[in-house]
């Protein structure tokens, strides 16, 4: 018998998802873990990295933030960081307008956000561009 999926799976999934079924950019493949070998580009990664939790006054738990770290690896094209840029900006723009599309994730959570992380950073010697981004996504709970 398979044990049931917890809600941070479930979640992960759920995005996995939002970044395979964009509309405006493709991801060739989507990761739990980050792989050896990214030979597939453009690709993203979903980590659950966290969560932060809020209690009713009478202390019972009012919502959770879940917390996922998306990181997505573009392609540096023969050595040319401003396509490598102009693809990594189509692909936010891509994965904001999903979440403003469906918010709740098709109800799974209340709200989902997207955050902005780290700079984006040229990796030449792996042969793409890296940058990583937060998505929250709130649940109530109780």
């Amino acid at each position: 018998m398979t044990e049931p999926k917890s809600k941070a799976e479930l979640i992960a999934e759920a995005i996995e998802a939002l970044l395979t079924n964009l509309a405006g950019f493709t991801f060739r493949k989507t990761f739990d873990h980050v792989p050896k070998d990214l030979v597939s580009l453009p690709a993203a990664t979903v980590q659950f990295v966290g969560l932060d939790q809020s209690f009713e006054a009478t202390g019972g738990l009012a919502s959770v933030r879940w917390k996922f770290e998306v990181s997505i690896y573009i392609d540096l094209a023969a050595k040319r960081p401003r396509k490598a840029e102009a693809d990594l900006a189509s692909a936010l723009i891509s994965i904001a307008s999903a979440i403003r599309s469906d918010p709740t994730l098709d109800g799974l959570v209340e709200l989902l956000d997207l955050e902005d992380g780290e700079k984006p950073e040229p990796i030449p010697e792996a042969g793409y561009y890296l940058k990583t981004i937060s998505i929250v996504a709130t649940t109530e709970e109780g």
